[in-house]
């Protein structure tokens, strides 16, 4: 993967709950949204889910549906800050923020901060 990918390596490396069938995904960044919605539907079918659906921002959302968001926004050229999570009504939801630094051809995290939901 390359500089352009990080948001592709934050969803293949997120541990998702095991007793999810579906998923609903919200990226807010709309070139990551047109350029990469097959991707993200490959990788989150290898992970198990039978149904995957990618929207762009906040269209669609259903707080009753196992979702997941992703917000980057690019510091510099080689600094990027994510703003990730999940929630489901009635279950766990969980929000992180992180930064990413591209250092020896690769995104490295630096940072991250569990979030307290509201």
């Amino acid at each position: 993967m390359g500089k352009n990918s990080l948001d592709l390596e934050i969803i293949a490396a997120k541990t998702y709950p095991q007793n999810q069938d579906s998923i609903r995904v919200h990226l807010y960044n709309l070139e990551d949204y047109t350029r990469n919605q097959v991707k993200v539907k490959t990788i989150l079918k290898e992970k198990g889910f039978k149904k995957v659906t990618i929207n762009y921002a906040d269209n669609f959302l259903n707080k009753n549906t196992y979702s997941y968001w992703l917000e980057t926004a690019q510091l510099t050229p080689f600094l990027i800050f994510a703003n990730e999570g999940n929630f489901k009504i009635n279950e766990n939801s969980e929000e992180f923020e992180s930064l990413y630094v591209w250092c020896f051809f690769k995104w490295i995290k630096v940072y991250k901060n569990k979030k307290p939901v509201t």
